[in-house]
């Protein structure tokens, strides 16, 4: 009776008995109306499936490496989130699972300790579709990791928290492709790796540095001017700066902006929990020389800036 229905009209049943996410617990009698209603319910469950524990990311990996699996499970997965489960050793079934989802474009894999830099490398085969990789959560580790992301090709947002990288293996990131770039508590990189990683990513247009100890120095502004200058004279691209941390004083804004051209193309800085003060940013604002003007969304808490947008004045 259902297959005598316009198949638009069958999807739009399905997809309100399976709710949207496809937690709905109709969702697998779903898929036994017709295959129709199979591939519909699978696109909806796996799309962005959740793993919450190993046992269901047990179940999980069963399903999409079975070879006599009814449908392929693996094609339907676009995103996945191994953060919840990547502390138990499941390098061997995070393997074979990455194997059988060449769809995936964004991947979040938390703690990569429990992965072999051998399985890290094997996503760029695997999965060349990946456009948005999330790498972080170590607190404590001895050893430096070296992986070569050069292989991802399609990779364009990167976000590193806490990841004992070798300098070495984030230069590596596709310098063509890589559009932005997150560093959380990266402790081990300098300003001067910083702007040397940037001269190798002329395409950067968005760069977020949050609480990164070796990089937040007075030397900071200094060196985000030089990338600016970089910007200038070589056709780069980046247009939105995110600072974030205590050691972000007003020596480091004025320093940025002291010698910021019109050539640059930085369009928003924004600041959260930093030590600027307020007179920092009236000097900025009212000198005529900087070529920056002061926006209307401007927020102050009690104690400290906690967001700042800063706008580069047209040029007549």
């Amino acid at each position: 009776m259902v297959e005598k229905l316009p198949i638009d009209l069958q999807l739009e049943i399905c997809s309100y008995a399976i709710g949207q996410f496809g937690n709905e617990p109709f969702v697998f009698t779903a898929m036994t109306v017709n295959k129709n209603w199979a591939y519909f319910a699978c696109q909806v469950l796996y799309r962005n499936y959740r793993i919450e524990n190993y046992l269901k990311f047990s179940s999980f990996v069963k399903t999409i490496t079975s070879p006599n699996a009814l449908l392929p499970y693996g094609y339907f997965v676009r995103s996945i989130d191994l953060t919840p489960i990547n502390k138990y050793g499941i390098d061997m079934k995070a393997s074979r699972l990455l194997r059988c989802c060449p769809n995936i474009v964004e991947m979040r894999l938390g703690h990569p300790t429990t992965l072999r830099p051998e399985t890290i490398q094997n996503i760029a085969e695997y999965n060349d579709k990946l456009h948005t990789i999330y790498m972080g959560g170590i607190e404590s580790f001895p050893f430096m990791l070296e992986c070569d992301f050069s292989r991802l090709r399609r990779l364009r947002h990167v976000t590193l928290e806490t990841t004992p990288l070798l300098t070495e293996s984030l230069m590596s990131l596709p310098s063509e492709s890589l559009l932005s770039l997150c560093l959380i508590k990266m402790d081990a990189i300098t300003p001067n790796e910083l702007y040397q990683f940037y001269k190798l990513h002329p395409n950067l247009q968005s760069l977020t540095l949050i609480n990164c100890r070796a990089l937040m120095t007075p030397d900071l502004g200094e060196i985000l001017s030089k990338m600016l200058l970089v910007d200038n004279n070589m056709g780069g691209k980046l247009a939105l700066l995110h600072l974030e941390g205590l050691q972000i004083t007003d020596k480091v804004l004025l320093d940025l902006f002291r010698t910021t051209t019109s050539g640059a193309h930085l369009k928003e800085v924004r600041l959260c929990n930093t030590s600027v003060t307020e007179g920092c940013i009236d000097a900025i604002t009212n000198q005529q020389t900087l070529p920056v003007s002061m926006s209307d969304k401007l927020t102050l808490s009690d104690f400290e800036i906690t967001k700042l947008v800063l706008m580069q004045k047209r040029q007549s």
